[in-house]
């Protein structure tokens, strides 16, 4: 059975909160005035002192459209799976060979991506059959989009993982500056990670998140897909280990592990 789980967001975003559907729809967003609140909502929580950016505008005017059509969110993972657990150009952590994998939408403007990160790294420190998948998707603000550039120009220089830490256990609000003062403190190569930061295959990286939000109608971040879970919003630790453990269960049962975990298909 596909569930979607709509958790609550400690914030004050008009969501629906409630278990979905296959062909249920988030809460429909009647005119441009509530996207405008909704968006004036999301930066206040996080922090968000700057201007909307046209990504962040862009992405919620995107889901308000797309929320007028149902859709089949089976369907829609099944025909996207390759795309969401595959992508070679992908960040992951964990054992590549794992039974479960676990893709997470998020922003390094976004607190509770800071948090959802932290529990995802310390569930594949404890569960060694477990993939997670990281999809860059920076709505918040022009910094989100500079620091999501950054961490994919990171991962060519194979420090991946260590910028995004440094990233995540900045106290306080970060900037550009901040984002290359600590990219020089891990080691890299600043003027190779600003030469690849303006690459066409780096910006295409995220424009690839944002179509792949945009047709399982992501309505926020941090935003998860597990097996044929997709979970909107910030969960406890035990709330995941259950969702990783209900798709390990149903992947042994219906034989389902090589169909959906061989990236080499």
């Amino acid at each position: 059975m596909i569930r979607s789980f709509f958790s609550f967001f400690l914030f004050s975003l008009v969501f629906c909160f409630k278990l979905a559907t296959a062909k249920d729809v988030p809460c429909s967003l009647e005119n441009k005035s509530e996207v405008k609140l909704l968006i004036h909502n999301y930066m206040k929580d996080n922090e968000i002192v700057e201007e909307p950016n046209d990504l962040m505008k862009n992405f919620f005017l995107m889901q308000r459209s797309q929320q007028t059509d149902k859709y089949d969110l089976k369907q829609v993972l099944t025909n996207n799976h390759y795309a969401l657990e595959c992508d070679s150009a992908d960040p992951v952590l964990g054992n590549l060979n794992a039974d479960v994998t676990v893709v997470e939408f998020f922003d390094y403007q976004c607190k509770y991506c800071k948090l959802m990160t932290k529990l995802l790294k310390e569930l594949a420190k404890e569960d060694t059959n477990i993939r997670i998948v990281f999809k860059e998707l920076p709505i918040l603000s022009k910094v989100s989009e500079t620091a999501a550039l950054a961490s994919l120009a990171s991962h060519l220089q194979n420090k991946y993982m260590k910028f995004q830490n440094k990233l995540f256990d900045t106290p306080g609000r970060i900037t550009q500056e901040v984002i290359f003062q600590l990219a020089k403190e891990i080691g890299l190569d600043i003027d190779k990670l600003k030469n690849d930061m303006e690459s066409i295959m780096l910006r295409n990286q995220i424009r690839k998140s944002f179509e792949l939000a945009r047709l399982l109608s992501i309505q926020g971040i941090p935003s998860l897909v597990i097996g044929d879970y997709l979970i909107h919003g910030l969960i406890s630790k035990k709330q995941l280990v259950q969702a990783v453990t209900e798709v390990r269960r149903s992947n042994t049962l219906n034989h389902l592990q090589d169909q959906f975990l061989d990236c080499s298909k």
